[in-house]
C-alpha cells in the first residue's frame, strides 16, 4: 500500500482513546503511517505515551501544536463539542508540503479493516470523500433553525450533508484554494458563528458542490444508529470498514450501553491503556446510580 497520512486533533481527556483508534487503524492497515496531532495542551510525554502505544507498528507521529487563542471566544462549543474540533480547520496551514492526500478521523472510531480501495480513490475532481452524516438521516425535515437558513437556500437545497468525523482530503487541490482565514471568514459571514454543528456545518457549506460520497454503511457506520437497526456484532466485526461511536462512547461508564460497543473493547484490549480505562469504566459504571433512579420512578408509576 505504500504511505498513508492520517490527522486527528484531541485534548489531554482523549489521548487514551486516541490511543484505542490508531491501534485498529495500524492493525488492519500494515503500511507506514504518518500521523499528525493536532492539539493545544499534550506534553511531551503525553506524545510518548502515544507513541508507545503504537511502537510495534509501522507509524510516525507528527504532534503539530495549535494555538488556541486563534479559536476560543468565537467558535461555538458545547459537552460534544470541544474547541479542538475546529483544528481541522488549519491543516492546510501547517501540513508539509509533500502530502497530497489525507485521512481525518475523528478519536471516536474504529478502524476494522483495510482502508487501502478507499484511501486510494480517485477524487474525480472533488476537494474531499466523505459520508453522509447520521447514516443519512441528517435531512432537511430534521434541520435544526441554522441549517434550515443555510441549507434550505436555493444554492444548498440539494446538498447531501456530510460527516466530518470520516474524510479523505484531496489536500494536493485544496491548499491551493482554501485556508484557516478562508474557513473563519465563513463562519463570520455565512454563519455569524452559530453553527449547529461547529466545523462540520463550516465544511459542508464550502464544500458542498465538491464532494465523492463514499457509502457509510461500510466507511461511516454510526454504531447506536446500526444497534437500532438490529445490526448484530458479528456483522460489524467481520463486515463494517469504519465504526463511529457518535454521541454515547464505549468507554463512558455513565451511560446507558450497547453491545456493538464490545467492538471498541476489542481493539482496547490490544493497547497499553486497556487496564486503565477498564478501571475507570468500572469505577464510573458502579457509582452511577440513573439506572436505579429510572427503576425507582417507574415502580411509582407502576404503583400509581
Amino acid at each position: 500500500m505504500g504511505l498513508m497520512n492520517v490527522a486527528t486533533a484531541l485534548n489531554r481527556k482523549y489521548l487514551l482513546y486516541t490511543g484505542v483508534m490508531l491501534t485498529s487503524l495500524c492493525e488492519n492497515n500494515p503500511c507506514h503511517i504518518d500521523i499528525y496531532i493536532l492539539h493545544s495542551e499534550l506534553t511531551d510525554t503525553d506524545i510518548q505515551r502515544l507513541t508507545e502505544c503504537v511502537d510495534k507498528y509501522d507509524i510516525s507521529i507528527h504532534s503539530l501544536y495549535i494555538e488556541k487563542d486563534k479559536f476560543e471566544g468565537k467558535m461555538y462549543t458545547d459537552k460534544m463539542w470541544s474547541i479542538e474540533a475546529y483544528y481541522r480547520l488549519m491543516l492546510l496551514d501547517i501540513l508539509p508540503s509533500n502530502v497530497k492526500r489525507m485521512f481525518y478521523f475523528d478519536v471516536d472510531i474504529i478502524v476494522n479493516k483495510s482502508l487501502e480501495d478507499f484511501y486510494n480513490i480517485n477524487f474525480e475532481g472533488n476537494d474531499l470523500a466523505a459520508c453522509e452524516d447520521d447514516c443519512g438521516n441528517c435531512v432537511p425535515e430534521h434541520y435544526g433553525p441554522m441549517h434550515k437558513k443555510i441549507f434550505g437556500s436555493e444554492k444548498l437545497r440539494n446538498h447531501r450533508y456530510f460527516n466530518s468525523g470520516v474524510l479523505l482530503l484531496n489536500i494536493e487541490q485544496m491548499r491551493h484554494k482554501y485556508n484557516y482565514k478562508y474557513y473563519m471568514k465563513i463562519a463570520k459571514d455565512v454563519w455569524n458563528y452559530k453553527m449547529e454543528a461547529p466545523d462540520q456545518d463550516i465544511l459542508n457549506y464550502v464544500h458542498y458542490d465538491s464532494v465523492k460520497y463514499v457509502p457509510f454503511e461500510i466507511y461511516n457506520l454510526f454504531a447506536r444508529i446500526a444497534y437500532y437497526c438490529d445490526i448484530k456484532y458479528e456483522t460489524l466485526r467481520d463486515k463494517i470498514s469504519i465504526i463511529h461511536y457518535a454521541w454515547y462512547k464505549p468507554w463512558d461508564g455513565k451511560v446507558t450501553h450497547y453491545n456493538l460497543e464490545k467492538l471498541w473493547w476489542d481493539y482496547a484490549k490490544l493497547t497499553p491503556f486497556y487496564l486503565e480505562l477498564a478501571t475507570k469504566f468500572v469505577d464510573e459504571t458502579i457509582s452511577d446510580n440513573d439506572a436505579e433512579k429510572q427503576i425507582r420512578e417507574l415502580n411509582e408509576k407502576v404503583k400509581n
